[in-house]
């Protein structure tokens, strides 16, 4: 009998397909840096965590996470940011508080599954790489 190829992951694709709408600025995906982002998309879906369409003005679509390319040690970084629900005014001491926690608890859950990321603790994580290299 001929061995079968594995069931594709749900999440996974789902990460794949939504990996481009959930990055913000004017940046395409490097081809180079799209399975690590698929991967951390879909670490962010299994924890339950929405993903942010910023194609969507308003509503639960524009809530949630979403990612941002830049600079980092091995060339490009990803910003994890979380987008609060627009009801919540984004501007205050309540706004800034929840920011704050979202951010630790996006930090939280990236270290838990071992990406490497700046030490900054100040902002959204910065993501390094799916693991820090070795020294």
């Amino acid at each position: 009998m001929a061995k079968q190829d594995p069931v594709p992951d749900a999440v996974a694709q789902r990460a794949a397909h939504i990996l481009d709408r959930c990055v913000i600025g004017p940046v395409d995906v490097p081809e180079h840096m799209r399975p690590f982002m698929e991967d951390l998309v879909a670490v962010l879906l299994r924890v339950g965590l929405p993903v942010r369409d910023p194609n969507e003005g308003d509503g639960e679509a524009a809530t949630g996470v979403m990612l941002a390319l830049g600079p980092g040690p091995a060339g490009a970084a990803v910003r994890v940011i979380w987008r609060q629900h627009h009801s919540t005014g984004g501007v205050g001491e309540v706004w800034s508080t929840q920011q704050g926690a979202m951010h630790t608890a996006l930090r939280t859950i990236l270290t838990a599954q071992g990406y490497w990321m700046s030490d900054d603790r100040g902002d959204a994580p910065v993501v390094f790489g799916p693991h820090r290299p070795p020294s």
